[in-house]
């Protein structure tokens, strides 16, 4: 499964990923809201299919 996350703690963010590529999925992850939502859209409009499965988001970023 291709997994997008969005994870601004340094420690979360290492742990999801680690677990989620151990279980085999392919993780792109992201710090910054703007980054993630940019890849989307670039993705999008070359692409007729989204690039992730599944998006993580952590809800409590800076800003929201």
């Amino acid at each position: 499964m291709r997994i997008g996350l969005l994870e601004d703690n340094t420690a979360i963010h290492e742990y999801i990923t680690t677990v989620l590529k151990l279980a085999g999925h392919t993780v792109s992850t992201h710090t910054v809201g703007l980054s993630l939502l940019d890849e989307l859209l670039a993705e999008q409009s070359t692409q007729s299919s989204l690039p992730y499965d599944l998006v993580i988001v952590d809800l409590l970023l800076p800003g929201t």
